[in-house]
């Protein structure tokens, strides 16, 4: 006898979007996969200095800090089991599978 399990979402009213380019992680000492989400970017520098010349501003001549620093803003943890681990990784490469196949065909406009 087959049964229907209908789930609801639902946004919680702190929900927000959170940009994220890139993940740090690895196991725990229980077993599951923890890692973190953070968006990897350079910060504004602290003071730069340019050039003066009649026309105006020339040139930047000096920047500090420089090299600017890359930045890890580490965002949000996660800890999931193994096994929600492999179904997470198996639903993300089935949305770049329906990105690819969307790609070759210009007449998919979405992916769901």
């Amino acid at each position: 006898m087959d049964k229907e399990i209908t789930f609801q979402f639902k946004k919680d009213p702190g929900y927000r979007l959170v940009v994220a380019n890139g993940a740090w992680g690895g196991l725990t000492p229980r077993g599951e996969v923890k890692f973190d989400l953070f968006f990897e970017h350079i910060d504004l520098p602290d003071e730069i200095t340019y050039m003066s010349t009649p026309d105006g501003l020339g040139p930047e001549t000096e920047r500090a800090p420089f090299p600017a620093p890359i930045k890890r803003d580490t965002l949000v943890g996660i800890v999931m089991t193994v096994e929600n681990a492999e179904n997470f990784a198996r639903w993300l490469l089935e949305k770049v599978q329906q990105y690819r196949k969307k790609d070759e065909n210009p007449e998919n406009k979405a992916v769901t």
